[in-house]
């Protein structure tokens, strides 16, 4: 199911942000996969209060692989939990990856693993600042 939380109050603001975000010509779109709906719901609302930013959020892994492979291009960046019914996140992450291989993916989990398919690993429980300071970090290191 594929969700989109309401805004709230603007905490996370463009300056904030790499100058390089208000240069970019298109939004990039964040596709994130969690199966507890409650932490999806956080992670959404945090997304949603960074600017330039737009989310999807699916509580299935397998409709989140169906919708990006309706659109390959339309994602910039996945986060994804690890332990999920149906596929786990590195399962996901390499089915994406048989489609587009340069897509950064970062897991989330609560237990650190060794997870090559991943650009990075953020370690649950995370608050705002992890998810800002991911966002942030990605747009400081992606190709222009």
């Amino acid at each position: 199911m594929q969700t989109k939380q309401p805004q709230e109050s603007q905490h996370l603001v463009r300056s904030q942000l790499p100058q390089q975000i208000g240069e970019t010509s298109t939004t990039p779109d964040v596709l994130v996969v969690d199966d507890d709906p409650e932490l999806l719901k956080i992670i959404g609302r945090v997304f949603d209060r960074i600017k330039d930013v737009n989310v999807t959020c699916f509580s299935s892994p397998l409709e989140a692989l169906n919708a990006f492979l309706m659109d390959p291009q339309e994602f910039s960046l996945i986060l994804t939990d690890y332990e999920m019914p149906g596929m786990n996140g590195e399962e996901l992450a390499e089915q994406i990856h048989s489609v587009r291989r340069e897509m950064p993916i970062t897991g989330s989990t609560w237990k650190f693993r060794r997870m090559d398919t991943f650009v990075r690993v953020i370690e649950k429980p995370f608050g705002p600042a992890d998810i800002f300071k991911l966002v942030s970090d990605w747009f400081e290191e992606r190709p222009r």
